[in-house]
């Protein structure tokens, strides 16, 4: 058996950005990024459509090493643009 991996190509990976107004959750490099939005269920991998959306419930990255770190949220932005995946979190609408 081979204990050798693949790398995987740097276009294929996404830097990933996750943030609230007090400070960063979390700032590295990941295979994929999962969440919900109102369709249900998506990922985000390398060389994805670039996007915005409201996201719910959950998100969770999948690290290059085959970690997965879930961070629990109640709503948030996400935005992909060009395998960059910037989260925003406790994002209150103002009204007057």
């Amino acid at each position: 058996m081979n204990d050798q991996t693949t790398p995987i190509p740097n276009d294929h990976l996404l830097h990933v950005t996750i943030q609230n107004p007090e400070t960063t959750l979390f700032n590295g490099m990941a295979t994929a990024v999962s969440s919900v939005d109102v369709k249900g269920p998506f990922d985000v991998l390398g060389l994805h459509t670039n996007f915005i959306c409201m996201i719910r419930d959950s998100i969770t990255i999948h690290d290059a090493n085959g970690k997965m770190s879930k961070i629990p949220l109640e709503k948030g932005i996400l935005k992909v643009f060009e395998n960059q995946v910037d989260v925003f979190l406790g994002i209150e609408a103002v009204t007057k």
